[in-house]
């Protein structure tokens, strides 16, 4: 059986928590991560291996850790490239940003409509 790491555990518990289900490891040889008691469930956890990504990544976790003075009215949702360059910064430009938009009286904005099939 191929060990448990980090990352999935913690993504175990984020899935287990949202669905309310239990999920037991089950990757031996390679196979999927979890797996629900009776089947209808299977967790595939993966990470980041592609480098410019990663440095995506890497940026916005620093820009998470930095945070942001401003404090948002409601909960958005904003999505961006998994390989945008300049992501160190994304917090801090993104929630002043949202912060108009709240004090304006929006509660939605989307600049890329074409993109919400998507979602």
């Amino acid at each position: 059986m191929n060990q448990e790491r980090p990352n999935e555990a913690i993504a175990k518990q984020i899935v287990e928590r949202v669905l309310g289900i239990q999920l037991e490891h089950a990757n031996s040889h390679g196979g999927v991560d979890y797996l629900a008691a009776d089947g209808t469930v299977v967790l595939e956890v993966t990470f980041v291996t592609d480098s410019e990504k990663q440095f995506a990544h890497d940026g916005l976790s620093r820009s998470e850790a930095k945070g942001s003075s401003t404090r948002l009215q409601g909960c958005w949702l904003v999505f961006a490239g998994d390989s945008q360059p300049e992501m160190k910064p994304f917090v801090q430009r993104v929630q002043p940003a949202i912060m108009e938009l709240e004090f304006a009286g929006e509660t939605y904005f989307d600049d890329q409509p074409e993109a919400a099939h998507v979602i």
